[in-house]
């Protein structure tokens, strides 16, 4: 897939694509995939009762029935680095979207911020797949990555939103116009009796997306605020610290001076031991 702005020249390399974040996120998803299938295939071997597949979805891939109720609140994360073993192409297509579109994000916002969002993204789809449970009740079990793709698909939507892309390497789009007929696609999923309540998490992940477009700034405006305001405090107490340790120094030191060391209790002199190597580590 390849995409451009209509109009300017502007181009990008593979190796534009593979930022450390992508990279990382890749990776991660493809060696749970390698276990999956490694954990599969000593199953299928084993016909007595050890099945280390069976025991790994069940405890990794996202479950209605366990993840409120037994408060395996893990499974609101893990399920999204599991991924069918029998549709590989559930793994591809998450991944070279991730590859293809994920780098706008990584570029705009830096590495762990863009990885941070992907992780609390696949969070949120997960909560709204949850919540979508009293609508469609019953025991239901969901993995992959997909909404946390659909949230970083979203996201670069929003930052380029007129770059063209080739829709399944063929139809040329606006990314805007892809990410109306995904959402729509899977509202129309969510609404039909049957459709696949999964859908619930992608528009989970598309709506945390826009959610963070329009709030990530003003929300790192306030953490940098925060965080300048919890050093100038930290500082402050530091002085202030420093200050009382030096009176007190001197309060000691004049108890020597008109008195004599042996006038000092244990825990003055103690004190003055502290001190002293506290200077020295800060010199």
């Amino acid at each position: 897939m390849s995409y451009y702005y209509q109009g300017n020249n502007y181009t990008t390399s593979s190796s534009v694509y593979w930022t450390p974040g992508v990279k990382i996120l890749i990776i991660a998803n493809a060696i749970v995939f390698a276990l999956q299938v490694i954990l599969y295939s000593i199953e299928s071997r084993n016909s007595g009762t050890w099945r280390p597949f069976s025991y790994f979805i069940q405890y990794f891939a996202l479950d209605t029935s366990k993840v409120i109720p037994k408060l395996w609140l893990w499974q609101l994360l893990s399920y999204s680095f599991l991924h069918s073993i029998t549709d590989i192409f559930h793994l591809f297509f998450n991944l070279l979207t991730l590859f293809f579109f994920g780098h706008i994000v990584e570029e705009r916002y830096g590495t762990k911020r863009f990885l941070a969002f992907y992780l609390v993204c696949a969070v949120f789809a997960a909560g709204v797949y949850v919540s979508l449970q009293f609508l469609y009740p019953g025991r239901s079990i969901m993995l992959g990555a997909s909404g946390a793709i659909m949230g970083v698909l979203v996201l670069a939507a929003c930052i380029l939103p007129d770059v063209t892309v080739l829709f399944y390497f063929i139809f040329p789009m606006k990314l805007r116009t892809l990410i109306w007929i995904l959402v729509g696609m899977d509202i129309y999923m969510v609404l039909i009796p049957h459709g696949g309540v999964a859908a619930s998490a992608h528009l989970g992940g598309a709506f945390f997306g826009y959610l963070c477009y329009l709030f990530s700034g003003r929300f790192h405006r306030y953490y940098m605020q925060w965080k300048r305001k919890i050093a100038l405090e930290y500082q402050k107490e530091k002085e202030k610290s420093s200050y009382n340790m030096r009176e007190e120094i001197d309060r000691i030191l004049d108890k020597i001076h008109q008195n004599g060391i042996q006038s000092l209790t244990a825990k003055e002199k103690e004190f003055l031991q502290n001190a002293s190597k506290k200077y020295k580590s800060n010199s």
